[in-house]
């Protein structure tokens, strides 16, 4: 495992470790033997969290990248509905925007 994709099981290693149900978002079109199989949308976020009944985001991106359009437009809509969308570089960075969002520390 390289780059992105380590980085974003680190950080649902770390969510789970904290008890929050995390799930990881596959977004885009994958080829299966008799078609395709269309996943979340196209920029939907890497990760998503539930903690007490609501939805936290999580979009990883190796430190010095850019969100994509098609991201950043997803993250409106996102955000539009009352969730919210952080964007990560690192388990630190996750654990940051946690507290933030939350009001308070993990420990």
């Amino acid at each position: 495992m390289k780059g992105e994709t380590a980085l974003q099981k680190a950080i649902v290693d770390f969510l789970r470790a904290k008890g929050h149900e995390v799930l990881r978002l596959n977004s885009g079109t994958l080829r299966v033997k008799r078609g395709y199989l269309h996943c979340a949308k196209k920029g939907t976020p890497d990760i998503l969290c539930l903690v007490d009944g609501r939805a936290i985001f999580f979009e990883v991106k190796m430190p010095g990248k850019k969100i994509t359009k098609a991201q950043s437009a997803r993250h409106r809509e996102i955000e539009g509905s009352g969730s919210r969308v952080f964007i990560v570089s690192s388990v630190v960075h996750a654990r940051n925007a946690l507290e933030e969002w939350l009001g308070y520390l993990v420990v």
